[in-house]
């Protein structure tokens, strides 16, 4: 018979216990959806906050700072701005405040020096203005993005109410910032102050929390920021976007992990589910299973055979689940983001969920590959039936394989899991953890046969 490319056999089966094995699709299809939701949703979160970093950051290439959000003197600038290289150190005040109109939004403070007219290349920021000199001239004012403005029938000289650390604040809004550079971040949430005014407020006279460089272009950015480094005092550092967004990813590894044991525990209820389901089913079939083995069909074509069938219950499941893991994912978007925003003190993004082929194969690999591994021992045992003891009992349960296998494979897991287990404790590993995870899940599964 040449059944080694056709699903004839396989699909034919799959009908006759259609509705004994809906369960399972479901479970599978559930495993996958919640899979394929925390990835889309996990990588829609850290490409908002990447995307965050880069355009706060603008033209510059490097950020002088100190650990913590801590302050120091504004003078930090000019020796930063005499260092060789350095075409540009400007002082700012990055802040927090918050919206007293019930909604609790956040806005995003960037203090600059708005007498010095090359911050706006560098931040890309177009502001519209009615009087420059009234908006220097006044520490209560501010400039707000013509979209955050919007949203609230805000315009030019109205005031809005603030929570800042210093409280409760009134300000006028002295001008809109149009839709590009920094007005961009965080949805259009950012507020643009005068740096002294920003320093008013936030931090004290004289003192700020960041430097933004911008490296000349001949420069080499490396070579710059260990010069800057050199003149810094201690406690200060200098880095560059993309270290900030290292920085960003390993903060966002742990709730990363959480959410992936997560999507985990779906996939191993899913697996026992199908383990359980599949074992019954080949066990009542093992008749049919003899009749084949009596024509002349070999073991391991029976035990192929049967792993087709898994694998199309694991692609029912994929196909229910894709779907259903999408638009699980969109609900999930915002409750990750104010997750990420509350346990991490980051402020919340206003991501979007884009469709990604690497989630959409993770989700899909596992789909499938959850229960052909579910259905590979019970599709062993039952292709091991002896031939006319299951011919001669028709409809009893037969025991399937030797015992010394079925220990010499329970074995096998236990030493996986071990290893797997010695590997996170020597290592940290998240990986290791969340394998180990799952091979206690089929060491479950061996032990209950």
């Amino acid at each position: 018979m040449r059944l080694t490319c056709s699903l004839r056999m396989p699909l034919r089966f799959a009908r006759h216990s259609a509705g004994g094995m809906a369960l399972t699709i479901v479970a599978i299809g559930c495993g996958v959806a919640l899979v394929c939701a925390i990835d889309l949703a996990n990588r829609a979160v850290l490409r908002a906050f990447v995307e965050i970093v880069d355009t706060m950051a603008g033209r510059a290439a490097l950020e002088v700072a100190a650990g913590e959000g801590g302050l120091f003197p504004e003078d930090v600038a000019a020796r930063v701005g005499s260092v060789p290289g350095v075409e540009l150190a400007l002082p700012v005040v990055k802040a927090m405040a918050f919206t007293l109109d019930g909604s609790g939004e956040s806005l995003t403070v960037h203090g600059v020096d708005l007498t010095d007219k090359a911050a706006e290349g560098v931040y890309g920021a177009k502001l519209e203005l009615d009087d420059p000199l009234v908006l220097l001239s006044h520490a209560d004012s501010v400039v707000l993005s013509r979209a955050f403005a919007a949203s609230r029938s805000l315009a030019s000289n109205d005031r809005i109410d603030l929570m800042t650390p210093a409280g409760r604040r009134s300000f006028t809004i002295r001008g809109l910032l149009e839709p590009a550079g920094v007005a961009r971040a965080y949805g259009g949430n950012v507020a643009l102050m005068d740096l002294y005014g920003a320093e008013a407020l936030f931090t004290r006279a004289g003192f700020i929390n960041g430097v933004d460089v911008v490296v000349k272009r001949d420069a080499d950015v490396t070579r710059v920021a260990e010069a800057i480094a050199r003149v810094l005092p201690e406690g200060l550092r200098v880095e560059t976007p993309v270290q900030r967004q290292a920085d960003l990813q390993r903060v966002m590894q742990s709730l990363r992990v959480a959410l992936d044991a997560m999507g985990l525990f779906g996939l191993v209820a899913a697996f026992l589910i199908a383990f359980n389901r599949l074992s019954t089913v080949f066990e009542a079939r093992s008749w049919q299973l003899g009749v084949l083995r009596a024509v002349g069909v070999r073991r391991r074509i029976v035990w192929r055979e049967l792993l087709k069938e898994s694998a199309v219950l694991g692609t029912a499941g994929v196909v229910f689940g894709i779907p259903l893991g999408i638009g699980l994912g969109r609900l999930l978007l915002p409750v990750i983001a104010t997750t990420a925003t509350l346990a991490y003190n980051l402020v919340a993004p206003r991501a979007e969920l884009a469709v990604h082929p690497s989630s959409l194969a993770l989700a899909t690999a596992l789909g499938l590959g959850s229960p052909v591994l579910a259905a590979a021992l019970p599709a062993w045992r039952a292709s091991r039936v002896a031939l006319a003891a299951t011919i001669r009992s028709r409809g009893v349960e037969q025991p399937g394989g030797s015992k010394a296998s079925m220990w010499l494979v329970r074995a096998a897991t236990a030493v996986a899991i071990g290893m797997a287990m010695a590997a996170q404790s020597s290592t940290r590993s998240a990986t290791a953890g969340l394998l180990a995870t799952g091979l206690i899940a089929v060491g479950t599964a061996l032990a209950a046969r």
